[in-house]
């Protein structure tokens, strides 16, 4: 029975163009292109074109076959930079660093200073 309902989605989905686009709040249209994974999901599903929209507006229409991503999801670049990804790095606390000595002439002065002002 899942063999012959996963057969008629396959047959479906070789006659499917699948149509991506993002647009934002205010209505601009912006990049949509599938990411690896995604067109990977995409070809096992066996869809035939796909059309997506692009940063300038443009929709784009390909073969599933000729479609070349270029991109990872942020999911995908999250995981691979070992869940760091957007996250801030703890500072380590500074420690004082000791300044450097003053010459003799330098302590001279600053004491005559501290004299004068009693």
């Amino acid at each position: 029975m899942l063999d012959c309902a996963h057969n008629n989605l396959h047959k479906i989905y070789k006659k499917l163009t699948l149509y991506i686009v993002r647009v934002s709040y205010n209505g601009k249209i912006h990049g949509s292109a599938p990411c690896k994974d995604c067109t990977k999901t995409m070809n096992s599903l066996g869809i035939k074109r796909i059309v997506y929209s692009t940063d300038t507006g443009d929709l784009v229409s390909c073969k599933m076959c000729d479609y070349v991503p270029i991109t990872s999801s942020l999911g995908r670049r999250y995981i691979e930079s070992d869940f760091k990804l957007g996250k801030k790095q703890k500072s380590k606390p500074k420690s004082k660093q000791k300044s450097e000595p003053e010459s003799s002439s330098d302590l001279e002065s600053e004491a005559s200073l501290e004299s004068e002002s009693f």
